[in-house]
């Protein structure tokens, strides 16, 4: 029979002739344990998926959703929202689309413009913008052509204004004249030939004479006409 335990001074562990009591404090020890590691491993288990299932979602410019359990990954397909019920191709040889965007930088509308004739979309003269003749620009300073086109001749209407040059010309000398050219008026003659009249048609020759050496040379330099 085991006595009465006695109590020590170091830890109050009562002697019930020692190895008896060692026995059941070792088995209270590994129950201890076995319990905490049962409930470990039931907490482990738990936490691989979430008791309620979640559902995520997102709205506004996009629409998603997709239930999570925490058990694996999923995934889901978005949509877009639409901005821009219009849809189609735009644009043409003739016209050219006119995009309309967003600060998120969404396409909202897409509409063409016509597109002008060259007269008309380049007009000006100054910047980037090449001036044609649609009769309404004026051209200023000197004007290149760096890949000329051939042409034979070039009509107002249908009224030739500038043709092939005619060739064949020597380059006028002399004095040239081109002030204002006052068409001779001719002279009228008396039964007495003075050397006033001589000297009037004399003077009316020579001019005509320079006008028509300045038209030759300008002509020349101007590259209507040349040797």
């Amino acid at each position: 029979m085991v006595g009465a335990p006695n109590v020590t001074k170091e830890a109050g562990i009562p002697d019930w002739g020692g190895r008896l009591y060692l026995r059941i404090q070792d088995a209270m020890n590994k129950a201890a344990i076995a319990t905490a590691s049962a409930i470990t491993a039931g907490s482990v288990a738990m936490a691989a998926k979430l008791t309620t299932a979640r559902t995520i979602t997102i709205t506004g410019d996009m629409a998603w959703s997709v239930i999570f359990d925490g058990s694996a990954n999923v995934t889901a397909a978005g949509t877009l929202a639409t901005v821009n019920a219009n849809v189609g191709t735009f644009g043409s040889s003739s016209a050219v689309p006119v995009v309309t965007v967003n600060a998120k930088g969404q396409v909202t509308a897409v509409t063409t413009s016509a597109l002008g004739t060259a007269a008309t979309q380049n007009t000006g003269t100054s910047g980037a913008t090449v001036p044609l003749l649609n009769g309404t620009n004026t051209w200023s300073g000197a004007q290149t052509v760096s890949n000329p086109v051939t042409a034979t001749s070039f009509k107002v209407s249908t009224n030739q204004v500038v043709g092939a040059r005619a060739t064949g010309w020597g380059a006028a000398s002399g004095t040239l004249s081109r002030s204002a050219y006052a068409a001779y008026a001719g002279q009228t003659y008396t039964g007495s030939y003075v050397q006033a009249t001589a000297q009037a048609t004399d003077n009316a020759i020579k001019l005509l004479s320079q006008t028509v050496a300045a038209l030759i040379t300008d002509l020349t330099s101007h590259g209507l006409i040349g040797t």
